[in-house]
């Protein structure tokens, strides 16, 4: 809901094949943010990785960018991206949020995106069930 404008829109799940080295990956440290903040954050890397556990449920990885592009470039090729020094990617998953309305115009996007890609995209819908929040893998 936080992400996709109260859940109005899609979260994308990527696997990444290629990082080039001014791109960092890091996963983010879920912990108590109940507590002073001098106790959470011990260095200025610690702003950038942590949420509160409330949160741990997405096992989210932050990428954090290095250089002076302005822009990150992909692509879905490994030696296209060491050439470039870009990033390599597969979308792994699309989940639509619980309004999403688009399914129509979104299924060429995907058909496409798996066309070039070469890889299937796992397709998951949040629904609602006796007020609980649930994410389902779907077909569209």
């Amino acid at each position: 809901s936080h992400y996709a404008k109260e859940h109005t829109g899609i979260c994308i799940g990527y696997k990444f094949l290629y990082l080039p080295n001014y791109v960092g990956k890091e996963k983010v440290l879920y912990k108590d943010t109940n507590i002073p903040e001098k106790d959470i954050f011990k260095s200025i890397m610690d702003y950038w990785r942590i949420k509160s556990e409330d949160w741990e449920y997405e096992k989210e990885v932050r990428l954090l960018h290095y250089g002076e592009k302005q822009k990150i470039h992909y692509t879905f090729d490994v030696d296209e991206a060491i050439n470039k020094k870009i990033i390599a990617l597969k979308i792994e998953s699309i989940t639509l949020g619980l309004k999403f309305k688009n399914k129509d115009i979104l299924k060429p996007i995907i058909l496409e995106i798996e066309r070039k890609q070469d890889k299937k995209i796992q397709i998951f819908e949040a629904n609602m069930i006796e007020q609980k929040l649930i994410i389902e893998k779907t077909i569209i």
